[in-house]
């Protein structure tokens, strides 16, 4: 309804890229995806509400109802599940895979959430990686894991 510039993006679903003005390369299906979008480019929003708030975050994907529903200037965040990543404004670089996983994020980047209600353990904090919900009870992996180094 609003695009002045923006080309190659697609919009299905009430409300969907509304306020688009100059964004491109958007993907946006479902009722008030990508709905504030103006100028970002390169995010794909699939369902309700998603990236409904994002203005200016780019190459965001969003899959499930209100994911990253509250991010505005944020980038390169995937998020996968209902309400994965909710509640982003700004923080970049996550990657949520569940219903509700990283929902507490705002500001923080760098993180990863898999399973259903995956938390990291201090919200504010970036570079953290949580696998499971508190009601996990047992982890195991086949082999040791390796702890890689920057050194050359």
């Amino acid at each position: 309804q609003s695009n002045t510039s923006g080309d190659h993006n697609i919009a299905l679903g009430f409300q969907s890229l509304l306020d688009n003005t100059e964004g491109n390369y958007n993907v946006s299906l479902g009722y008030g995806a990508l709905k504030a979008n103006y100028y970002s480019d390169y995010n794909v929003a699939i369902g309700y509400n998603a990236l409904s708030s994002n203005d200016s975050g780019g190459e965001n994907v969003a899959v499930g109802a209100s994911c990253l529903r509250d991010n505005t200037s944020g980038y390169y965040n995937t998020a996968v599940g209902m309400r994965a990543i909710i509640r982003n404004t700004s923080g970049h670089d996550n990657v949520a895979v569940g219903y509700r996983a990283l929902e507490d994020i705002t500001t923080s980047s760098n993180n990863i959430g898999i399973g259903h209600d995956a938390q990291v353990s201090v919200a504010a904090n970036s570079n953290q990686i949580r696998l499971g919900n508190t009601t996990i009870g047992q982890s195991s992996i086949q082999v040791d894991w390796s702890i890689s180094s920057d050194l050359h």
